[in-house]
């Protein structure tokens, strides 16, 4: 592009500007599970996703926090329903923006244990 980086010079990831980007989310300040699914239902990873970092700095333990992170949630959705709870009106908007991070708002739901299948 034109740069010239001089050797020895630091370089910061700014992943808030890649994970709220208008151009690759319809509404970045939302959360939206479509923006990881293709349209035949397919996940997909979107170019500009770095949950982990990147590059030499990026997170050693990221397979294994994605493998016990998919184990986990699993585990929940096999064992318990996750509900709303009934006549509560949830807000999709960021509580507020504290140093690199927006912090949700209170977000309480309704858990069940599952009956067992026998």
């Amino acid at each position: 592009m034109g740069y010239t980086i001089p050797k020895g010079v630091d370089l910061v990831l700014n992943s808030l500007a890649l994970h709220y980007d208008s151009d690759v989310y319809k509404n970045p300040n939302c959360f939206d599970p479509n923006n990881f699914l293709s349209p035949d239902g397919s996940v997909l990873r979107p170019h500009n996703f770095f949950s982990f970092g990147i590059g030499r700095r990026m997170c050693i333990a990221a397979p294994v926090s994605k493998n016990y992170l998919y184990l986990t949630v699993t585990s929940f959705l096999q064992n318990f329903q996750f509900l709303p709870i009934p006549d509560r009106v949830y807000s999709d908007t960021p509580a507020d923006f504290v140093e690199f991070f927006y912090l949700s708002q209170p977000y309480e739901v309704l858990v069940k244990l599952r009956e067992a299948k026998t």
